[in-house]
């Protein structure tokens, strides 16, 4: 039998992935304990918010949701577990997700291109920081790279809608802005979709990707009902049930009226001409008749989630996200800070090689894909660059993954050297903008301590025994708060006589020291804006 030799196709994909994996493994998601400051007040606020089931959008309100404390939250005895195992698994779905993406991508300079953005995108962005490669952005790449397998999104975008959608009114309970990355980039990939098919006149293609957006729309908000107020949401689970039993129900008697009643048009029609015409079409095809029950159940089940939603003995969602907007809508203003010029410029740069390269995926017809990647690429520049400040690592995670997808769906010949020489100036603009001297890949790339051999094997073997015994993961969990706590308690200590003048009353700490609280066991009610 002859041998393979190392160029290989199978050979080298199979380097990629052994190296693509060893970085994921050596970065495996670490916990966020309690410390003193700004950052880890308002972590240690949503996990103890949640904890005391307290209502956001109207005891709280903030950009991240009662589920927050699973992506950004600090670990307290009874969160520990939910968030460790959350983030492992966000962790080692996007690792599936990008081996998948990595065993369909035929040429070599697209396998390098893709694997040198992911390894960029560990390197800057570390479980060790709480800006970069973290768990919100990491259920964003999810989607962006599954996105990526154009002819399966169009084929089956009515299912994948309910499903990202699923998780998309998830999401928007964790960080709001995260549920807008995933919700918007879909509408965006759908709307297109319509347009499309409308001007190449093909009626299934309209009708599937308006079906999808209904989808899309109905089942944010309902998973984001069920979820709002954990303490509730078995009883938000019931209400959603109970519509969608009443509306499956009307539809499925409507459609046994139309299977065995054999409608018609009516004969007025049936020599029309114009609307009346397109109609007579519409019934004599029977597009109308199959479509009405959907239709109605829809239109149905949409009439009853918005009476639930408003129900006045459950949360307030519309409140949530009103609130929730508010608050980021105040940050891009308030916290705007003027930062470096050169990185603003090269920011802008990248970003004009963006609208270049979704401009080459246009004329290669893959139209809406193009146009929906260009949107987190937007937001992640707005993010990072009117508060210019650590956050513009996200924007170079970003950018630089989408420019590799974008390198990668670009089929024709003559457009991939283009694409290849604005992916590589965008990687060298990505990486001149976090070599700044606080930062991030020249910082990590040196603690190659990280990388070690002995780190991988350790996480691997903390994954299989904590998944084997989450009894012994729980417990040596609170061990470690109780110790964290025991640290905090000590650099937080408040004397005495302040402590008796404030036990077994309701405190607020002004401006942000919630440490205080944990530290000295104080009965926190916090105000509505937390950080107000």
């Amino acid at each position: 039998m002859q041998k393979k030799s190392l160029k290989s196709p199978v050979v080298v994909k199979g380097i990629l992935i052994i190296i693509t994996a060893y970085f994921f493994l050596a970065n495996l998601p670490s916990i966020d304990w309690l410390e003193i400051g700004l950052d880890a007040s308002w972590a240690f606020a949503i996990s103890d918010a949640a904890h005391k089931q307290l209502i956001f959008g109207q005891d709280i309100i903030f950009t991240y949701g009662p589920l927050g404390y699973l992506v950004h939250g600090t670990s307290l005895n009874h969160n520990f577990s939910q968030i460790i195992y959350f983030r492992w698994l966000i962790h080692l779905c996007l690792l599936g997700v990008v081996i998948l993406r990595l065993l369909f991508i035929k040429s070599y300079s697209n396998q390098i291109v893709f694997v040198l953005s992911i390894i960029f995108a560990t390197l800057v962005g570390n479980p060790y920081t709480s800006i970069g490669f973290t768990v919100d952005y990491q259920i964003t790449f999810i989607l962006l790279i599954l996105m990526s397998f154009d002819n399966f999104f169009q084929k089956y975008i009515n299912y994948l809608a309910i499903a990202i959608g699923m998780i998309s009114g998830f999401s928007i309970l964790t960080k709001l802005t995260l549920g807008i990355y995933l919700a918007g980039s879909l509408f965006i990939y759908i709307l297109v979709n319509i347009v499309r098919g409308y001007f190449q006149k093909s009626p299934s293609i309209v009708i599937k990707n308006v079906l999808a957006g209904i989808n899309l729309t109905l089942t944010i908000p309902s998973i984001a009902f069920i979820f709002l107020y954990p303490a509730a949401s078995n009883r938000a689970f019931i209400h959603i049930i109970v519509n969608f039993c009443i509306a499956g129900g009307v539809a499925l008697a409507l459609w046994f009226i139309v299977r065995y009643t054999h409608l018609s048009a009516p004969p007025v029609l049936r020599e029309a001409r114009g609307i009346k015409g397109r109609i007579y079409l519409l019934f004599n095809q029977n597009h109308l008749l199959n479509l009405l029950p959907l239709l109605v159940f829809y239109g149905l089940y949409g009439l009853l989630l918005v009476q639930t939603i408003n129900l006045n003995n459950f949360p307030s969602l519309m409140e949530y996200l009103s609130n929730s907007w508010q608050i980021s809508s105040g940050y891009s203003s308030a916290m705007s800070i003027v930062g470096n010029y050169p990185r603003l410029l090269i920011a802008l740069l990248c970003f004009a090689l963006s609208l270049l390269l979704m401009s080459l995926a246009i004329i290669d017809q893959k139209i809406s894909l193009a146009i929906a990647y260009i949107f987190p690429i937007f937001l992640s520049f707005k993010h990072g660059f009117v508060r210019q400040d650590a956050h513009v690592v996200v924007f170079t995670l970003v950018v630089i993954i989408l420019a590799s997808l974008y390198t990668t769906i670009i089929k024709k010949s003559r457009f991939k050297k283009i694409a290849y020489c604005a992916w590589g100036i965008i990687f060298l603009g990505c990486i001149i903008i976090t070599s700044s001297p606080n930062s991030t890949i020249l910082e990590n790339a040196r603690q190659w301590s990280n990388f070690s051999p002995d780190r991988v094997v350790n996480n691997i073997g903390v994954v299989i025994s904590s998944i084997l015994n989450p009894t012994e993961l729980k417990m040596r969990g609170e061990r470690s708060t109780t110790q964290n706590l025991q640290v905090i308690a000590t650099a937080t200590k408040i004397p005495d006589s302040v402590l008796e003048k404030v036990q077994g009353k309701t405190i607020d700490i002004i401006p942000w020291e919630f440490s205080l609280i944990p530290g000295n066991q104080l009965n926190w009610k916090p105000r509505p804006i937390i950080q107000s």
